[in-house]
């Protein structure tokens, strides 16, 4: 019997934690009813995941410097037996009943995409033995827009859009999980956090600063992929669906950079309104209250 929901978790020999993976493997919902992936960008699984009869572990084989882990995502993908994905990051940690309530929700309503918030652990609260409750005593909001930390969906959304995004430009500190974001919402799926579950990100040094490389290119990716409504990976999980990428991108010039902790982002213009609609708006004012 296949499982109802696949989780898949990517590596690329760079992960400093395995002891995280407890927590997925330990839910309240029957283990025969959702089966644990394990993708590995290099030709090196880590032992830890390696040894476990519990993980499906794959490895790529590739070799370049500056990962594309979107091969991995998709790869992922290829394999998963569920009709409910659930994509996380490899290094957080999970209540016993996630996978129940997120099957839950995603087979009440098949158009849901469901977003986990992840809680991140400052670097004065790491020890040595850290368990579930020491992660959810010492773990707070660091951000509110990780797409990438807990992500699930119905598989059939992942093939309609072509899978992740596999572009040059995502090599690196990827925004895969921004870019997914904008795509679920432009193929009209009700795109929602959940208001009560959360992962817990222990602690790591942050990724060094050679990782950052693309992510100019990638913001404006994002911009010309939100511009356009565009949903298809150029560069995706079914080479027979790839497309050229257009020789010049299309999203408005007038966009600023917004700088937030992960890096940068960049929103629509506020602007005021013009002068005209202003003195408008002031008129009618006046004329309700009966001023000249």
């Amino acid at each position: 019997m296949k499982p109802d929901l696949s989780v898949i978790m990517v590596d690329g020999g760079f992960r400093e934690r395995f002891d995280t993976l407890g927590s997925w493997q330990n839910q309240t919902l029957a283990a025969e009813r959702y089966e644990l992936i394990w993708v590995e960008y290099t030709d090196r699984i880590a032992p830890a995941v390696q040894a476990n009869p519990l993980w499906k572990a794959l490895a790529l084989g590739r070799q370049e410097s500056s990962q594309q882990l979107a091969y991995a995502y998709n790869e992922g993908i290829r394999q998963a037996q569920g009709s409910i994905v659930v994509i996380a990051d490899a290094d957080v940690s999970c209540q016993a009943d996630l996978l129940a309530t997120i099957l839950e929700e995603l087979t009440d309503d098949p158009e849901l995409v469901l977003y986990v918030l992840r809680l991140d652990q400052a670097p004065q609260h790491v020890r040595a033995d850290q368990d579930m409750a020491h992660l959810t005593a010492t773990c707070t909001i660091k951000h509110t827009y990780n797409f990438g930390g807990c992500t699930a969906v119905h598989r059939r959304h992942l093939i309609e859009m072509n899978g992740y995004e596999q572009l040059p430009i995502f090599a690196g500190y990827h925004y895969n999980g921004g870019d997914n974001y904008i795509r679920f919402k432009n193929m009209g799926l009700k795109v929602r956090w959940h208001p009560t579950q959360r992962v817990y990100h222990a602690h790591h040094p942050s990724p060094s600063p050679a990782k950052f490389t693309t992510s100019d290119a990638q913001e404006q990716f994002l911009r010309h992929r939100a511009a356009t409504w565009d949903v298809l990976a150029y560069d995706g999980l079914d080479p027979g669906r790839n497309r050229p990428l257009p020789a010049r991108l299309a999203y408005p010039s007038d966009w600023p950079v917004v700088l937030t902790e992960r890096g940068r982002y960049l929103g629509p213009v506020c602007r005021p309104a013009p002068l005209w609609r202003r003195l408008l708006v002031r008129l009618r004012r006046r004329r309700r209250k009966g001023t000249p």
